[in-house]
C-alpha cells in the first residue's frame, strides 16, 4: 500500500473518534436541563419519557453503548491472530479498540442519566470505571514501544543491531561521525543502560532507546 493511502487512513478512525466526543458532547449539553434535576423534579420534565434510562432516547444511548463496548472485545480475538494479515493492521484494530473504549461508556452514561440509584449500578459502574482508566494507561504504554511496520513490538535484541548499525555509518563519516557517536554511546551508557537492566523500568528504557534511534537518524 503506497504512503499517501495508508496517511488517509491513519486519519480515519481518529476523525471518527472527534466526531464521536463532538456528539456525545452535544448529546449532554441537549439534555443537561433534564439532568440537573433533582430525580424527584424529573418526573414533571417534558423529556423524563424520553431521557430516561428506561426511555425510549435512554434506551437508545444504551444499546449504542453496549454495541461499542461489545466491537471493543473484538480486538482481543485479532490479536489472538495476528498472523492473519487480512484481518486488517493491528494498529487500526488498536485505534478502534481505544474509540470504542472511550465512547462506548460515554452512551452507558448518557444511558444511566448521570444517576445512580442501585448499588448494582454503582459498583458496574466502578468497574466500568476501572476499565476505562487501565485502558488509557496500556494505551500509553503501547505507544511508548517501538514497533515494526506489522505493528508488533520490536525486541531489545532488534534496537540494539540499529544501533550498532547507526553508528557504523555514523563513524564512516569521519572525524565528526565518530565525535558524535562516542558522544552518543556515552549518553546511552549513562541514562538508558540502566534503566533497560531493571526490570521495573524496562519501558522506559526500550522508550529511551526508541527516541536515541530517531536521533540518529536525524
Amino acid at each position: 500500500m503506497d504512503e499517501p493511502a495508508q496517511n488517509w487512513r491513519g486519519w480515519v478512525l481518529p476523525a471518527l473518534g472527534a466526531a464521536g466526543a463532538a456528539v456525545l458532547c452535544v448529546l449532554a449539553i441537549r439534555g443537561w436541563s433534564y439532568y440537573r434535576l433533582d430525580w424527584v423534579e424529573r418526573f414533571d420534565a417534558p423529556s423524563h419519557r424520553a431521557l430516561r434510562s428506561s426511555g425510549r432516547v435512554g434506551h437508545l444511548y444504551g444499546w449504542i453503548g453496549v454495541a461499542l463496548i461489545a466491537t471493543n472485545l473484538c480486538y482481543l480475538v485479532r490479536r489472538r491472530f495476528a498472523h492473519v494479515e487480512w484481518l486488517g493492521s493491528m494498529r487500526g484494530w488498536m485505534q478502534w479498540h481505544v474509540l470504542s473504549g472511550t465512547l462506548g461508556p460515554g452512551f452507558v452514561v448518557l444511558h444511566s442519566a448521570l444517576t445512580l440509584r442501585t448499588q448494582v449500578a454503582m459498583v458496574s459502574s466502578l468497574a466500568l470505571a476501572i476499565v476505562v482508566g487501565t485502558g488509557l494507561m496500556g494505551r500509553y504504554l503501547h505507544v511508548l514501544l517501538p514497533r515494526g511496520k506489522d505493528g508488533r513490538p520490536r525486541s531489545l535484541d532488534d534496537l540494539a543491531e540499529d544501533v550498532d548499525q547507526h553508528f557504523l555509518e555514523l563513524r564512516r563519516l569521519g572525524a565528526p561521525g565518530r565525535a558524535a557517536a562516542d558522544l552518543i554511546e556515552a549518553r546511552i551508557s549513562q541514562l538508558i543502560a540502566p534503566a533497560l537492566e531493571a526490570k521495573a523500568h524496562r519501558v522506559a528504557g526500550v522508550a529511551a532507546l526508541a527516541r536515541t534511534l530517531r536521533a540518529i537518524w536525524r
